[in-house]
C-alpha cells in the first residue's frame, strides 16, 4: 500500500477550466455589469488570502453600525477564516463574478 492524496478543486465543474472561465466572464460578469446593483459591499484582502487589513476594518466598522449592507469576502479556499457577519465568496466562482459585476461597493488592499 502507499499512501495517496486526493486534490480536487474547490470549484465547481461548471467553473473549472479556460472554457468555464471564459463562459462566467461573458454570461455573468459582463452580463451582470448592466443589471442593477446589489446592496452589497464586497471585501478582497490580499486576494482573498487572508481577513485582515484595511479592509478587515472597514468590515468590522459597518458591523458595528449595523450596516443592512451583504458583507461579502472574498477567499481562496477555505483556510481562511471569517466571522459569522462576513459571506465567503471563493475566488473565480460565479457568485464572485456575479459580486465583482454588481455589488454596489468594492473595498480591497490589493488591485482588481
Amino acid at each position: 500500500d502507499f499512501p495517496q492524496l486526493n486534490c480536487l478543486s474547490e470549484l465547481g465543474t461548471h467553473e473549472r477550466g479556460a472554457y468555464h472561465q471564459a463562459r462566467l466572464r461573458r454570461d455573468v460578469y459582463e452580463a451582470g455589469r448592466s443589471k442593477p446593483l446589489r446592496d452589497a459591499v464586497l471585501f478582497i484582502s490580499y486576494n482573498g488570502k487572508q481577513y485582515s487589513d484595511s479592509p478587515r476594518a472597514v468590515h468590522e466598522e459597518l458591523v458595528r453600525r449595523g450596516s443592512d449592507l451583504e458583507q461579502l469576502w472574498l477567499v481562496r479556499d477555505d483556510r481562511t477564516a471569517l466571522p459569522p457577519t462576513a459571506r465567503k465568496v471563493r475566488l473565480w466562482s460565479e457568485e464572485w463574478f456575479d459580486a465583482l459585476a454588481r455589488a454596489r461597493y468594492i473595498v480591497t488592499n490589493a488591485h482588481l
